[in-house]
């Protein structure tokens, strides 16, 4: 590769490896502005609403109108009334049942910026009946650093009305928060953003999409609530706190709890042996059986696998649930017998089963975001709605791995046994540690990046279409196909490390650009596979995960129900994106980083005539650093001029400031 070309595929480093400055004064209530929709008719009765928590002479914002209503405006204990702006020029689409105000209601991102508060550090949107509770608003967004880009908010309560629009989108009317930074750059570009998504239905969606072509994905906050439910509702205060560490956590902080049995472990070895990192003595932690394996099947000295640990009896605790294992109270107990252990300098417990692969230098990185002094439960749902359903949405499962601070840890351990007793009729062991956990009044952080991965064969559209958040751990890899063509599980995972050990914080990261000649959509899940799509395929569309898997239990009443947006998978396979999988990674000059991927075969003589000569495509990016305060921004890719038929070349870089992702 020539010098032109490391120099002009060089990437700012220092944008994620730098640390945000310490914010000189604590967010309060006059940092916000509060952006609120709403009508000409709808405001006589809805401004109730707004009064119950507007605060005049703390709170600064404006209720937005199409036309001013037949009333006085200067009622100081409700915010102010301003007219939208003029969005005649925009076309809506999306049908006659549809509202052409959700033009005008996405322009408030723009109009509320265009009014130029002072001293603002972050935009709050809301409907003129969200009922908004400030004191609360301000100690959730004082986690973050407002001169970094975040968008806020959670999805709603109702399945169907996330899967309809996104589970990556924050509802407006549920409200959302949006940083200055962000909302600056968000409102000089909005109006492109309108005129590409008219077909869509609502203002949140329009929203969504354009911040999601800037690269931002959504920072859920569960104590938003869009309350897409009928009757009865409680809604939830939002209380949290986060101090600084002064000392960054490492490898050496963090102490594995791995359950496994005289029967499992001599095959699921082969697995811990792919993640565990012996050399100096870095990784710390235990493989809890039942008893030891036959010396044929296990050596005590094995450097390359952490040691075993003999669990305690638990005959004295009852197990009643039907036709379940027994085991659970024993693997369930490994939360308390490795804090037992006592290893000195511990900051956080990571659990897992013996077929659980974890990416320890990614759960390190995510770790450290929280402080490990106060008492977090961080692990992810199940993709199964079912499974949610069943065992629960705030439960962490325990072979997708979670992680509990050592303050936590160490209480959770004194009354984990009273616990069980009280829990006999749970099935597994991940329900016996979530309800204890929850009777000690701690919920679940969620992290995403842990997969419990409830699927069953081909896992290809979960992985290509990863989330924006580093890659933590993968889960139940027997009952799914070989992750790469032509190989074996063990050999695939080999495969797929080999790229994590380059760089492991941009595994499975998702990058798309657009090549305007040809008119392709280029996906590139880095260091797994790119997929060139024959045709313009919109930001939004192309994130949703392609069904190419099948349900973990396919005889359900919620058949197709994942906690994720899916696209199903073309029946042609001629009609599929080309896929080219990853064949090798290396780290070149300047900290490049160097990976190649080569074409699929695929039996189709009329796909893409261009694109069927190609071969190999060769990815030049910088290693990515991430910073703990910063939300992670999707990066942006071009596909450099052609210096071979058969090859393609692509450079991922960081997104201007004002870049959105889309075909130009």
């Amino acid at each position: 590769m020539s010098t032109i070309l490391l120099s002009t595929t060089k990437l700012q480093e220092e944008y994620f490896k730098s640390s945000p400055q310490d914010v000189s004064a604590a967010t309060n209530l006059e940092h916000l502005v509060f952006g609120l929709g709403s009508g000409k008719t709808l405001w006589s009765k809805r401004k109730e609403y707004v009064r119950l928590y507007w605060k005049p002479n703390k709170m600064r914002g404006c209720v937005f109108v199409g036309t001013l209503p037949n009333e006085n405006n200067n009622d100081t204990s409700i915010p102010p009334l301003c007219l939208s702006s003029n969005t005649s020029k925009f076309h809506y689409t999306w049908g006659p049942k549809g509202h052409l105000s959700a033009n005008r209601m996405t322009l408030i991102v723009k109009d509320i910026v265009e009014m130029n508060y002072s001293n603002v550090r972050w935009y709050v949107f809301g409907d003129d009946d969200t009922i908004f509770f400030p004191e609360n608003l301000v100690k959730t967004l004082s986690k973050y650093d407002h001169r970094l880009w975040y968008y806020i908010g959670a999805h709603s309560e109702s399945y169907l009305s996330s899967q309809y629009f996104s589970f990556g989108m924050a509802f407006g009317g549920g409200g959302f928060a949006i940083s200055s930074s962000l909302a600056k750059v968000l409102a000089k570009v909005i109006d492109s953003c309108i005129e590409r998504y008219h077909y869509l239905y609502g203002s949140d969606a329009r929203t969504y999409s354009c911040i999601t072509e800037l690269g931002v994905g959504l920072t859920q906050e569960p104590g938003f609530h869009q309350v897409d439910m009928r009757g009865t509702s409680k809604l939830l205060n939002v209380h949290s706190s986060l101090e600084d560490v002064f000392e960054p956590t490492t490898l050496d902080h963090l102490v594995f709890g791995i359950a496994s049995s005289k029967a499992s472990w001599p095959k699921r070895k082969e697995y811990a042996k792919l993640w565990w990192k012996p050399n100096n003595n870095k990784m710390r932690g235990c493989v809890f059986v039942d008893s030891i394996p036959p010396k044929k099947d296990h050596t005590s000295n094995d450097t390359h696998l952490p040691p075993l640990c003999i669990s305690e009896d638990t005959s004295r605790f009852r197990y009643t649930f039907r036709n379940g294992l027994r085991s659970a109270i024993r693997v369930a107990r490994v939360v308390k017998e490795i804090v037992a252990l006592n290893h000195s300098n511990v900051r956080w417990y990571v659990f897992g089963d013996d077929d659980t692969i974890f990416f320890p230098a990614n759960i390190v990185k995510t770790l450290s975001k929280y402080d490990h002094r106060l008492w977090y439960y961080v692990g992810a749902n199940s993709e199964s709605c079912k499974q949610d359903w069943f065992f629960s949405f705030g439960m962490a499962y325990g072979g997708g791995g979670f992680a509990i601070s050592s303050s936590l840890a160490k209480v959770l351990a004194k009354v984990f046994d009273s616990c069980i007793e009280r829990y006999p009729h749970l099935y597994g062991s991940d329900g016996r540690v979530y309800s204890c956990i929850t009777e000690l009044g701690v919920t679940l952080t969620l992290e995403p990046g842990f997969h419990q991965v409830d699927l069953k064969g081909n896992i290809f559209g979960l992985l290509a279409s990863h989330p924006i958040t580093p890659l933590l751990s993968l889960h139940h890899l027997d009952s799914t196909n070989p992750i790469f063509p032509n190989m074996t599980t063990t050999k695939s995972l080999q495969h797929l490390l080999e790229a994590a050990n380059v760089d492991s914080q941009r595994m499975l990261q998702q990058t798309v650009c657009y090549h305007k000649q040809f008119s392709w959509t280029i996906s590139v899940s880095w260091g797994y596979v790119v997929q060139i799509f024959s045709n313009h395929v919109s930001l939004p569309d192309i994130l949703k995960v392609q069904e190419t898997f099948k349900e973990w239990k396919p005889k359900n009443d919620i058949a197709g129900a994942y906690t994720f947006n899916t696209i199903p998978l073309h029946h042609d396979p001629c009609k599929r994106p080309i896929t080219f999988y990853l064949d090798n990674v290396s780290s070149g000059k300047n900290g490049i980083t160097i990976s190649s991927y080569r074409k699929s075969f695929q039996n189709c003589s009329y796909k893409m005539e261009s694109v069927q000569k190609m071969e190999v495509i060769k990815v030049f990016t910088n290693k990515l650093d991430l910073s703990i305060k910063q939300a992670p921004r999707r990066h942006c890719c071009d596909v450099l001029p052609s210096r071979a038929r058969d090859q393609m070349e692509i450079t991922i870089r960081e997104c201007k400031d004002d870049e959105l992702i889309y075909m130009h």
